[in-house]
């Protein structure tokens, strides 16, 4: 397959699975079951559509052998430096763009909210944010699309000491802009600062991904780097209590 046709297919997949997740998401259950006490949300629904409608393609396009596709151990040895470097991602990418926008526009912008968790609960954020939101975002992206982009891997930018191959960025690029989504529910300034601090992520993650050959780095990366938001969510809330 010639490699613009697969780069496009990369992105029709991206659209089409977050699309379809997101409609899922957007379905409302009946009862309690997503009453402010539950301990689920409708980004719950969103992220196991994703997860489910990744597992099914990368089990036909690999014939059962998920190894290919991230799914095998790591030593762990390397995971104290994934963390560390998640650490710094998140200081770098998240921290310091947030209090150039506290500069900019304000700390009023941030009581505006975020639109998928406009008001979650501390345990619905960290079950759908910090557990299955990493788990399904890195199945899709670093997972499925970064494998599928795996034969450009040859092409790449090498900077001082990393080499950073097509299918990290084009999987860390497309993770970053997938987050347009939040256009209309969150401050536009919210969303540029979101954009680029999760495009940043999916360049550490999606490196990791290559380097190992395993998905759970890139999980713990992304985990690492969604703590700040559940920690102030848990802050928020002890201080509403």
């Amino acid at each position: 397959m010639k490699s613009r046709v697969r780069v496009i297919w990369a992105v029709v997949l991206c659209a089409v699975f977050y699309a379809l997740a997101w409609g899922v998401g957007s379905i409302k259950t009946p009862g309690e079951w997503l009453g402010p006490d539950a301990w689920v949300s409708e980004s719950v629904f969103t992220h196991l559509a994703m997860l489910i409608l990744s597992l099914l393609l990368i089990r036909a396009l690999s014939g059962g052998d998920f190894r290919a596709y991230g799914f095998r151990g790591v030593s762990l040895r390397v995971i104290p430096r994934v963390m560390l470097t998640g650490a710094v991602t998140v200081i770098a990418a998240s921290m310091v763009p947030m209090i150039l926008t506290v500069a900019i526009a304000g700390p009023k912008v941030f009581g505006e909210g975020m639109g998928p968790i406009k008001g979650m609960t501390s345990l619905q954020i960290f079950t759908s944010v910090f557990i299955l939101a990493s788990i399904a975002e890195e199945v899709l992206f670093r997972g499925l699309i970064q494998s599928w982009l795996a034969p450009l891997s040859a092409h790449g930018i090498r900077l001082p000491r990393v080499r950073l191959s097509v299918p990290v960025l084009l999987g860390a690029v497309a993770f970053g802009f997938s987050h347009l989504i939040l256009i209309g529910s969150t401050p536009g300034i919210l969303v540029a600062e979101i954009v680029f601090a999760t495009t940043v992520l999916g360049i550490v993650a999606g490196y990791f991904r290559e380097k190992t050959g395993s998905l759970i780095p890139a999980i713990v990366v992304h985990m690492v780097f969604n703590i700040p938001g559940v920690l102030s969510k848990l802050a928020e809330s002890s201080v509403g209590s």
